[in-house]
């Protein structure tokens, strides 16, 4: 009789500590708390569904790539200046400064008229400022200082002709570094309303000079050059 006291005892034992079939199991209720619970679940993204890497876009080799990248169709393709026989392409320009104490150097448009990227487009409050050599390469602004109040300058650009009327012509003597930055300073002075300034050296057989045109819109747009 003992033994078998013993036995079922073994046997008891044996059964409670074996797991039960996981099919029989109630399932467990969670005892994590109900946010945790929500942020687990929510946070959580399948590895599966980033099928792209970032690309990379280089930067711009030079200032006439960035304002192109930037501007697009609205940069000043070509300039037709009728009285004095000019029809030229347009490109942006910077500038350079070597040091605090030295003036800025501008960049060469060459035989193009070269549009200052600071400086504003068509359609924009401000001033637009191109200018071009008097006296070498193509020299396209040789006759710059031969324009009267009222002539006509035409910009187009990739989408459209903007027309100016010629305000006023100043010939400005320039002696000296100091006498050549005051001259500068007061063309790209902040501006509120629309004009166009164009720049130059005079007269053409040296620079002692500077010409400086002021035009203001007439009417905008219109037909193509």
């Amino acid at each position: 009789m003992r033994v078998l006291c013993w036995l079922c005892l073994v046997a008891f034992a044996l059964t409670s500590c074996a797991p039960e079939p996981v099919s029989s199991r109630p399932a467990p209720a969670s005892t994590l708390p109900a946010p945790l619970l929500h942020r687990s679940v929510h946070t959580l993204t399948p590895v599966a569904t980033i099928t792209a890497a970032p690309t990379q876009t280089p930067l711009p080799d030079s200032i006439e790539e960035m304002a192109r990248s930037v501007y697009g169709e609205r940069l000043v393709q070509q300039i037709q200046v009728p009285a004095i026989g000019v029809r030229a392409p347009v490109r942006p320009v910077g500038w350079e400064v070597q040091s605090a104490s030295d003036l800025p150097e501008w960049d060469n448009p060459e035989a193009e008229v070269g549009w200052v990227v600071s400086s504003a487009l068509p359609g924009d409050n401000g001033a637009i400022i191109l200018y071009g050599h008097n006296n070498i390469h193509s020299s396209i602004f040789k006759r710059l200082a031969d324009l009267k109040t009222g002539d006509t300058i035409d910009l187009q650009t990739g989408m459209e002709t903007w027309q100016y009327r010629v305000q006023s012509v100043e010939i400005v003597a320039v002696t000296g570094p100091d006498e050549d930055l005051a001259a500068y300073r007061r063309v790209f002075e902040p501006q509120t309303q629309a004009s166009l300034v164009l720049l130059s050296c005079w007269p053409p057989d040296n620079n002692t000079h500077r010409v400086i045109i002021t035009a203001v819109p007439d009417f905008a747009p219109v037909n193509p050059l």
